[in-house]
């Protein structure tokens, strides 16, 4: 069933981003430079995304104690990332992203051409699936995992990830009431044998219990990178040329604030918000919610 679950919203993720014609399609009528301005956001909404739902709690799970979370980002694509300059020897257009709906219109040569819409997306679904179990000495390992699959018209999807959660609390007195936590994390993900993103981050994590409910927030860096190859398709009917990109989301800093609620002995449900930010940018915000199962 979580299986299921997890396909379900990994093809609406992806299928939302290549509708109407596929991503490569897409891509074919750009160079690395306007390449990059036209993916840039999908690193920056991804990064958000795959950096998000990796905690409910700073308390580390007792040695050998396991848990299991099944958690969706929905991450809010700005209206910023929604459109980009485009510049080419025939001049700049203003044109979409793609998640923006402009399309561009250039002339060349007294020729009109069109460059590509974007999805037309507010909202990009992130899914994630988590098993932890704890360990020796305030210590907690996780691992993400979305085994490969194959999605009609995508091709190929798959995600992991491993984490190490380091409790902080134990190096404190007993009376201080909040529990501190340290986190890293890295993730990879893989579209198509066409889009490859690594992401990992650092944070500082804090939570309060109180009967039933957990109060928890953390403070982190993290940093997402970008790879896709294509060929660029610059005259209709001319031989293309092989296009590598590596860049990186504009992502950096990471604020979170959440609660978790016991519904049932060893069940819960969560719910947090993440806002990101670099160099004072306001970058995709992420609201995560999911279902736990374990100690």
């Amino acid at each position: 069933m979580i299986k299921k679950i997890i396909v379900v919203l990994v093809v609406i993720s992806i299928s939302s981003m290549l509708l109407a014609e596929s991503l490569e399609d897409k891509l074919r009528m750009f160079d690395e430079k306007n390449a990059i301005g036209f993916l840039q956001p999908l690193a920056n909404s991804m990064g958000a995304g795959m950096n998000s739902g990796l905690f409910n709690t700073a308390k580390v799970l007792k040695p050998f104690a396991p848990s299991i979370k099944v958690s969706t980002a929905m991450v809010i694509v700005p209206s910023s990332d929604k459109t980009f300059i485009y510049e080419s020897q025939y001049g700049r257009v203003l044109t979409g992203t793609v998640f923006g709906d402009l399309q561009g219109e250039i002339v060349a040569e007294s020729e009109k051409y069109f460059l590509p819409k974007g999805a037309d997306l507010g909202l990009v679904p992130v899914p994630q699936l988590s098993a932890s179990i704890g360990l020796p000495f305030g210590n907690e390992v996780m691992l993400r995992l979305l085994p490969e699959m194959n999605l009609s018209g995508v091709g190929d999807v798959w995600l992991w990830g491993v984490g190490l959660k380091h409790c902080l609390s134990q190096y404190l007195p007993d009376f201080v009431p909040i529990d501190f936590a340290a986190q890293v994390v890295y993730q990879e993900m893989s579209i198509a044998e066409m889009v490859d993103f690594n992401s990992w981050t650092f944070s500082f994590l804090a939570s309060k219990s109180i009967l039933m409910f957990t109060l928890y927030g953390g403070l982190g860096y993290e940093e997402a990178n970008l790879k896709a190859k294509y060929e660029y398709q610059i005259y209709p009917g001319v031989e293309g040329l092989q296009v590598e990109l590596d860049f990186k989301a504009q992502n950096e800093f990471r604020g979170t604030v959440g609660a978790r609620a016991t519904i049932f002995p060893l069940v819960s449900v969560f719910a947090d918000y993440s806002i990101a930010s670099s160099a004072g940018k306001t970058h995709p915000n992420t609201l995560n919610i999911g279902v736990g199962v374990g100690f």
